[in-house]
């Protein structure tokens, strides 16, 4: 979760994490029978990264719960395929503070 201060959808020098944002995550790995549906949610660290760790092979959705005061600037929901082995890095989402979007006259 990154603090998208100036609102533009990316993070630029001086944007930091946003700690203790709900992140849930969802899978469908196997076939037929073998099919399994898995759920996680864990919290974003004080940097503003969370981990799913030891997942097997499918496809997954990652799924942020906008923290109080926070909006989105960027996706809210991400759709991840993973190989086995594979490792999927930087599925940053980005938040901006509702009080930088309030201006006085």
């Amino acid at each position: 979760m990154i603090n998208d201060d100036n609102g533009n959808g990316e993070q630029d020098p001086g944007e930091a994490g946003i700690s203790d944002v709900t992140v849930r995550f969802i899978g469908i790995v196997g076939t037929g029978k073998d099919t399994k549906i898995i759920k996680k949610e864990t919290s974003t660290d004080a940097d503003g990264s969370y981990t799913f760790n030891d997942l097997p092979a499918g496809r997954y959705i990652v799924i942020e719960k906008h923290k109080r005061g926070f909006v989105p600037t960027s996706h809210v929901v991400m759709k991840i395929d993973l190989a086995k082995g594979e490792t999927s890095m930087n599925n940053d989402f980005m938040n901006k503070p509702i009080s930088s979007l309030i201006r006085k006259r």
